[in-house]
């Protein structure tokens, strides 16, 4: 049956036929007058064009909306969008307005490499919401449905979806996906200026977790290409998709970019899975790009993979990325066990190939991060040459995930003296993570230099103010909450570190490090240690509490290490312990309970004068030893 006279003159369809719909559309008597378009003109003298409107000039054939899938429909509207924005009578500044309706595509028209693609500067493509105007796509090889390639062109107030939709997840679409829904592209010949994108969704209908209606996949939701300035995204729904942002930037570089507002709802763990990332980038990387208010559910966040030998102009590392108060829930489709590839975040960050250029400032505040299966190596992971790492006010949970924070500072890049200037890692609270803090990798790395390498990895990190929490079914899987390997100027202060299985804080092969004012505390039977430093130099141990571990506090090697004025209770073997240490104070510290109070071995030059014991301790071991005023061990003239 078809629709109402007045819908069917402004070329709407309901259920009738592909052909009456296209023999009503088709004739000359089809369309109104252009006054009869709704109250949406824009009141600055732009042309104003209603693609369900014949006028006469740039509509002279409108497009069909309707409610359902029909092949002719679709071509034909492929077509006739061609045909308007490619109309002589079209100019810049345009607004192309699609009336409420769904509107059927299949594939591009003629040479276009796009369904929909603008021809001139400051063109808006615009609709009357995005649930209320639907753009359908059928084709599987079209570039994109909806392509910007001018200068100051939007996209606003419409939605794009597959015409493939099912109630449960199809297996074959997990690989014959669609291409991407928006397409930002530019050439690499000049920069390009402010594309917009604003209220619009892809495969989505408002609803956050999908339960039924589930679309064939998008490769990407929004790509952009090529070196635009000014890049702008505002409230977008984003679902059944493998990308949500894809920014190939070539040869230029490219940014600011803000996407604000985006919500992307990767499809539910089936029989078929689909690997979803919310924000990716590889080669050449964007500059002055921020995530900001978005939330996301899937797989994983960012995945930036910079390469300096990518082909193409100069590499272009990041700068100024800001991630900020963001929902963040990257718990769906596992991951091979130990490929940081496949972390929540992701960050490869390599300096450029002349060493000129690196990353910097990238900042992570915030955000309500949750998920995390137990084989995801890290959430939160960076390698390369970056100046600036900020992780701050973020709370973060997972089911068990070995890492959260992993700062690794790679060498592998180039013959950069110190990898990772200026970490900050502060007032964050860590659940359930096995080692929620590393910062320049693993001393049991075996790709890590050591012995007579002495290169750092990490210059100027500050860890502060942050809380952990393990629940009894995952606490036994921690290791180290706070790991610390080749850091120069390190500071781990007022730190709160419960429920830890093993070491609270481990600093090993590092200078000038101050571990201060933290309240650690183990489960009363691990074999680990409140603070353990190894083969450090200048290292201050001060005003820590420590309880319930096997060593309270224990230095290992190095030299220049003060241990004072820290409470250590429970020691299950000691409650301080220095071995090998050259050049060592020990002093102020009350020891109480536990098995033992102070142990020793081979110290050179140490001082240890006024501390607290509740039992009587052997005598010091070493030369050149100070021992006095300590209550519970004899004087050493």
């Amino acid at each position: 049956m078809a629709g109402s006279p007045s819908l069917s003159r402004r070329g709407f369809v309901g259920r009738a036929s592909a052909a009456a719909a296209l023999g009503v559309v088709g004739a000359s008597a089809a369309g109104t007058d252009a006054s009869a378009s709704p109250a949406r003109r824009p009141g600055d003298g732009r042309q104003f064009v209603d693609v369900t409107t014949v006028d006469g000039a740039v509509v002279r054939k409108p497009l069909v909306r309707s409610d359902r899938w029909d092949a002719r429909v679709a071509a034909e509207n492929s077509k006739r969008i061609r045909a308007i924005l490619t109309s002589p009578s079209l100019g810049p500044r345009a607004v192309i307005y699609f009336p409420a309706g769904q509107y059927y595509f299949d594939g591009a028209a003629g040479d276009w490499d796009a369904t929909i693609r603008t021809t001139h500067p400051m063109t808006t493509i615009q609709g009357d919401g995005m649930y209320a105007t639907v753009l359908r796509q059928h084709s599987r090889t079209v570039e994109a449905t909806v392509k910007v390639v001018h200068d100051e062109c939007a996209i606003v107030d419409l939605g794009i979806a597959s015409t493939d939709r099912s109630d449960r997840f199809e297996p074959a679409w997990s690989d014959r996906r669609h291409r991407s829904a928006i397409h930002i592209a530019a050439g690499d010949e000049r920069w390009y200026m402010d594309p917009r994108v604003e209220r619009v969704s892809v495969n989505s209908e408002g609803n956050n977790i999908v339960v039924a209606n589930y679309y064939r996949p998008f490769e990407n939701a929004i790509q952009v290409t090529g070196p635009w300035l000014n890049v702008y995204v505002h409230t977008a729904w984003l679902r059944d998709i493998k990308n949500g942002i894809n920014v190939v930037q070539g040869a230029r570089i490219a940014g600011p970019a803000k996407f604000i507002d985006v919500n992307c709802y990767a499809t539910p763990p089936t029989d078929s899975k689909l690997w979803t990332r919310f924000f990716t980038s590889e080669t050449h990387l964007m500059e002055q790009v921020e995530l900001i208010h978005c939330t996301f559910i899937g797989s994983q966040f960012i995945y930036l993979n910079g390469d300096p030998a990518a082909p193409g102009g100069s590499y272009t590392p990041v700068y100024n990325m800001v991630i900020d108060h963001n929902y963040i829930n990257c718990a769906w489709v596992g991951s091979p066990p130990g490929d940081y590839t496949y972390s929540g975040i992701y960050l490869r960050l390599p300096p450029a190939a002349d060493g000129a250029n690196h990353s910097r400032d990238i900042r992570f505040t915030n955000n309500s991060c949750t998920g995390g299966l137990p084989d995801r190596p890290a959430f939160f992971y960076v390698d390369g040459v970056v100046r600036g790492v900020t992780f701050a006010d973020n709370d973060v949970s997972s089911g068990g995930m070995d890492k959260c924070v992993y700062i690794r500072g790679s060498q592998a890049f180039g013959d950069e003296e110190v990898a990772v200037r200026d970490v900050k890692i502060v007032d964050n609270y860590f659940r359930n993570y096995a080692t929620p803090i590393t910062v320049g990798g693993d001393a049991g790395d075996p790709s890590r230099p050591s012995g007579d390498d002495d290169r750092f990895f990490t210059d100027r990190v500050i860890v502060s103010g942050n809380q952990t929490q393990n629940e009894p079914a995952v606490e036994r899987i921690g290791r180290t909450t706070c790991s610390l390997f080749r850091c120069r100027k390190a500071s781990v202060t007022g730190n709160s570190f419960v429920d830890t299985a093993l070491t609270a804080i481990s600093v090993t092969e590092s200078a000038g490090v101050v571990v201060a004012n933290n309240t650690v505390a183990g489960l009363g039977d691990n074999g680990g240690y409140g603070v353990l430093v190894r083969r450090c130099e200048d290292a201050t141990v001060v005003g820590n509490t420590a309880t319930r571990f096997k060593f309270g506090i224990r230095a290992e090697g190095g030299n220049g290490v003060s241990v004072a004025d820290n409470t250590v209770s429970g020691a299950l073997a000691a409650g301080l312990s220095l071995a090998a240490v050259t050049d060592a104070g020990v002093t102020g510290n009350i020891v109480r309970g536990g098995a033992g109070g102070l142990t020793t071995e081979a110290l050179t030059r140490a001082t240890i004068v006024g501390n607290t014991f509740d039992e009587p301790q052997p005598a010091p071991a070493g030369t050149g030893l100070i021992v006095r005023a300590n209550n519970g061990v004899a004087d050493v003239p």
